[in-house]
């Protein structure tokens, strides 16, 4: 709890610094950086100009060193401890997520569900496959083998406008574009995973992960011998009808 409390005040002084020195930093601080840092900067070609440090102890004394520690910088990742902190202050150090099942009729003799299989989304952010096949795992070996009737998902817990997931950056299909959800499954993402064929060096197979009803691939693909890879990442394109 003490690391997440000593990064949410880190946060919350990069707007102060912004808008110009704190009275702290108008003292005389040591600037120059320590060697170690200096030799980490120049190994990971980062300008010393291009990087802001501020070394305050958190027991209320003065700083202790300050390089560039009143200058703008861009936010970027920073950002993520002020939601954390939002969200600790608000749900407690103890919150836990719960996805909650529940079965609408009874199960007979050979592990048949006679009814719905209601799932209630709790808001958990790492709902994943593995711990789906966890879940589903434990039914099992409680008993239950074959559902016949619907799955029922209550995704109601946050009420929430539309989201577009391409108005940050224009890449809708980013992962990290996706909006909140009472059941956020797996981040809301699939995998294509590319597996060389060993009777056909030149072809590959494509398939999805997880598998989702009502999706086909074209999962027969052929490689390019002797094309430079480079940034094949970036080359890839989806084509969706």
């Amino acid at each position: 709890m003490r690391r997440w409390a000593v990064a949410t005040a880190l946060a919350a002084c990069l707007p102060a610094f912004a808008q110009g020195p704190s009275p702290a930093l108008t003292a005389e601080l040591p600037t120059e950086l320590p060697p170690e840092l200096t030799q980490a900067l120049q190994a990971g070609k980062v300008p010393a100009d291009a990087a802001s440090f501020l070394v305050w102890p958190l027991d209320g004394s003065a700083p202790r060193l300050q390089h560039q520690a009143d200058a703008s910088r861009l936010a970027a990742s920073v950002m993520k401890l002020f939601t954390t902190g939002a969200a600790l202050r608000t749900l407690g150090p103890a919150h836990t997520w719960r996805t909650e099942v529940g079965l609408g009729g009874p199960v007979n003799r050979q592990g048949a569900l006679g009814g719905p299989l209601h799932v209630r989304g709790g808001g958990d952010p790492s709902l994943v496959m593995e711990r789906v096949q966890q879940m589903v795992g434990r039914w099992r070996a409680a008993g239950l083998s074959d559902i016949r009737g619907d799955i029922v998902i209550d995704r109601g817990l946050f009420s929430l406008p539309e989201h577009d997931t391409a108005a940050f950056d224009g890449q809708g299909l980013k992962p990290y574009n996706a909006g909140a959800d009472a059941l956020l499954l797996n981040h809301q993402a699939v995998t294509l995973r590319f597996t060389p064929d060993a009777s056909q060096p030149e072809r590959a197979r494509v398939t999805l992960e997880p598998a989702l009803h009502g999706v086909s691939l074209d999962a027969d693909l052929k490689l390019l011998p002797g094309v430079p890879c480079g940034d094949w990442r970036g080359a890839l394109k989806l084509s969706m009808t």
